[in-house]
């Protein structure tokens, strides 16, 4: 076992550039943050209300994907330009789009990094 390469996520020591990154779509920034379990869990929470308690398998994927990406993006974005509300809220469906597959790509990189420990500091 290589104990230069510490895996356990708990003695990672994140900062908030590590957690947070900016994404440009369509010329306009915003900043994403990578949620942690529990603010996983209050999205899963506002998905299921969203669902109304209606099995699943009642809305078509299209419906539920949508749903999910309001959701996920009204809980993960910390910085907006002036004109954004919610996604829900968003007319232009592209920018949504593109948000929440750039935010996918980032956070499979994050991710990625916490598995490998990247983030880890030595002492």
């Amino acid at each position: 076992m290589d104990t230069n390469k510490e895996h356990i996520i708990g003695k990672q020591v994140l900062h908030t550039d590590d957690i947070r990154k900016k994404i440009t779509v369509k010329g306009e920034a915003f900043a994403v943050k990578f949620p942690n379990p529990i603010e996983q869990e209050k999205i899963e929470r506002e998905i299921a209300l969203r669902l109304g308690g209606s099995p699943l398998d009642s809305f078509p994927q299209i419906v539920y994907n949508s749903i999910r990406k309001c959701v996920t993006l009204d809980n993960i974005l910390v910085d907006t330009p002036d004109w954004w509300t919610t996604a829900g809220e968003c007319y232009d469906e592209s920018i949504t789009d593109e948000l929440w597959e750039k935010y996918l790509e980032e956070r499979d990189n994050f991710r990625r990094c916490l598995r490998e420990g990247k983030f880890k500091k030595i002492s």
